[in-house]
């Protein structure tokens, strides 16, 4: 009966009392049959005629059996009874059991799952933002948050986090704690998932999140406040470009490139311009002069006549060239200025001519100017041939930060490029590639360039190169735009507070969905790339990289070519940011 019960509760047989009683029944049919035996034994014997003696012992043993049968019955009722109760017991136990797992199920389907977040650390040069984001790395809002802060980095402060974490949800609580590690505790007060840290001194701070109901407690963040002043000694950390470092030097140009083929610089037109059509003819000649005079003369011709005309021919003012009026297409050449007509209309705005955008101001005259960008990719470049061609402007890379190793390395091919293109009389100006993962490392790129450039005539912004490396894998490429953001802003103040004008090169997809362009700072020039026939961002841009399939005398290969508005220039000399 002990290995039905164990059967019983292995299979979860709800009816167990219905099995036990069918065992039963199975056992009183058995003893009827062995009593109907016997009675058939006792009719063979007395068809044989035994004798009496054995008949008595006979219906003695009968009497027995029937004895013996009446017992078993009554036993037999009072197993069922008890195994019936022992079924029910057991039934109860099972339903008991089970409604147990089923309500432990239900509570476990029932308890919320906890929301996964992080902290994500912006820094400027006083101030830390802490912004509290999902799994979708957006900011979560609606929750009154506490942070807090400590000096140091989080491999100083385990002790102090573990401290602030085991704090648990009570605020109270947590401010208590805050206090006994020296922390500084900062809240949420309006809800929007940022917290703004601001009078700080330079230096790395860590800051963790107290423990929220219905939020998975995320992992500490480290942040680094730094000055935007140039490092002295940056230069002392740049590598010279080598074999084994060039290999972090891959970069993934813009994907805005519907441009086909190349085009051939130079920035001067091709075709020679007309010149300004002379005044129109008079209809008739003037009549030829008659051998004697037609009035008659004065009785002295040669003296001089006593009262001389006082009225003086007036002459009409002289009135500045416009557009010339004319039927021919192409350039043309009024005082200087370039025109460019189409169906004897001077163009305005930007124009592709022959693959090159030009740009032209509202009374049509050509008010761009042509600005190539090189690297070691452009090889040894002639800038002898680079000039004659009229080139005149040249943003020439300083070097790169390596997409793994995080390393500065100088472009092997600067130090030349700069020496030459000033020689030739190319105005110039320069960039560096970034994976800068914080503004610290923002700082030290914009030292790396204004260190680089010292002692030359520079005529073009400092920028900050942002794309992608790696294929997207980059060390610098996960950042949200927040935290790219900030990068760019370290960068230029560093850079303008060094003497310089700053600028930012990003495609157009960058400028809009990976950037917060916005909020870029005001002192940052924009250099906007898009390959095609249009640029079709919607901000204000300074310079516009139009190709990168460019083809100039004395550089082998492609080159990228960008175009900028004159009035852009004028601002630069003018000092103007």
């Amino acid at each position: 009966m002990d290995l039905l019960y164990f059967c019983a509760g292995i299979s979860g047989i709800r009816d167990f009392d219905t099995v036990i009683l069918i065992n039963l029944e199975q056992e009183q049919e058995q003893s009827m049959n062995n009593i109907q035996k016997f009675l058939d034994n006792i009719k063979s014997f007395f068809k044989e005629k035994r004798n009496i003696a054995v008949c008595v012992a006979a219906l003695m043993l009968i009497l027995a059996a029937g004895v013996t049968a009446f017992v078993v019955h009554n036993r037999n009722k009072g197993k069922n009874a008890e195994l019936s109760a022992a079924a029910d017991g057991i039934k109860e136990t099972v339903t008991q059991t089970q409604e147990t797992q089923t309500e432990s199920q239900t509570q476990e389907t029932e308890a919320p799952e906890l929301t996964l977040i992080s902290l994500e650390t912006v820094s400027e040069e006083d101030s830390i933002t802490v912004n509290i984001v999902d799994e979708n790395r957006k900011t979560v809002k609606g929750q009154d948050f506490v942070v807090n802060l400590m000096t140091g980095s989080k491999k100083d402060n385990e002790k102090n986090i573990k401290t602030v974490q085991e704090a648990g949800d009570d605020i109270a609580q947590q401010e208590e704690k805050a206090k006994e590690i020296d922390a500084q505790t900062y809240s949420d007060k309006d809800m929007d998932g940022s917290v703004v840290i601001k009078d700080l001194s330079v230096g790395t701070y860590t800051v963790v999140l107290c423990q929220k109901e219905g939020f998975a407690l995320p992992d500490a963040a480290e942040a680094t406040v730094v000055k935007y002043e140039v490092e002295q000694d940056i230069l002392d950390k740049v590598e010279e470009q080598n074999e084994e470092n060039a290999k972090e030097d891959m970069v993934q140009r813009p994907q805005e490139d519907n441009s086909e083929g190349g085009v051939i610089v130079p920035i001067k037109p091709s075709e020679k311009p007309t010149e300004v059509p002379t005044e129109k003819p008079l209809e008739k000649p003037t009549e030829k002069p008659t051998d004697t005079s037609t009035e008659p003369g004065t009785e002295n011709p040669g003296e001089i006549p006593s009262e001389p005309s006082t009225d003086a021919p007036t002459q009409a003012p002289a009135e500045p060239p416009t557009k010339p009026e004319t039927t021919h297409d192409g350039w043309v050449e009024i005082a200087g200025d370039m025109y460019y007509y189409e169906n004897g209309t001077a163009c305005t705005g930007w124009k592709q001519i022959e693959g090159i955008q030009y740009y032209f101001d509202d009374d049509g005259i050509l008010s761009s100017e042509l600005v190539i960008d090189v690297s070691t990719f452009q090889g040894t470049i002639d800038w002898d041939k680079v000039k004659a061609s009229g080139i005149e402007y040249a943003m020439i890379r300083v070097g790169y930060r390596g997409y793994g190793s995080g390393k500065l390395v100088k472009d092997e091919q600067f130090e030349r490029n700069i020496k030459e293109a000033s020689r030739v009389g190319i105005k110039i100006g320069a960039y560096v590639f970034t994976q800068a993962i914080n503004t610290q490392e923002a700082v030290e790129e914009a030292s790396f360039i204004v260190k680089a450039v010292e002692g030359y005539n520079i005529s073009l912004p400092l920028a900050i190169d942002v794309e992608y490396a790696n294929g997207g894998n980059g060390r610098g490429d996960k950042h949200t735009p927040s935290e790219r953001t900030a990068i760019i802003n370290a960068f230029a103040k560093t850079v303008a507070d060094a003497g310089y004008t700053p600028m930012v090169y990003a495609s157009k997809s960058w400028l809009t969905d990976y950037i917060d362009t916005p909020n870029i700072t005001g002192i940052c020039k924009i250099w906007v790339a898009q390959y095609n026939d249009t640029c079709t961002y919607k901000g204000h841009f300074d310079m516009w990289q139009f190709t990168s399939k460019g083809s100039v005398s004395g550089i082998r290969g492609n080159v990228d070519v960008s175009a900028m508005k004159k009035g852009f220039l004028r601002s630069l000399r003018n000092g103007e940011n």
